[in-house]
């Protein structure tokens, strides 16, 4: 999945407590934005689309903490 950097200037859905600045999401193939580390969570337990359901590919070991 790409990673790409953003810089916030409101809050988020999903971190509405998240300061203003820059923050790594990832992009899934069916190209939803998610926070990194909530998708990186989610993934642990789903291998799929949060927001579609659609089947998203394993993440590699780059992309484990």
């Amino acid at each position: 999945m790409e990673q790409l950097g953003i810089t916030i200037t409101s809050p988020g859905i999903t971190k509405p407590l998240l300061p203003k600045g820059d923050v790594i999401v990832m992009k899934t193939p069916c190209n939803h934005l998610f926070h990194e580390e909530c998708l990186k969570a989610w993934m642990k337990s789903k291998l799929e689309c949060p927001f579609d359901r659609s089947l998203l590919p394993p993440l590699n070991n780059e992309d484990i903490d």
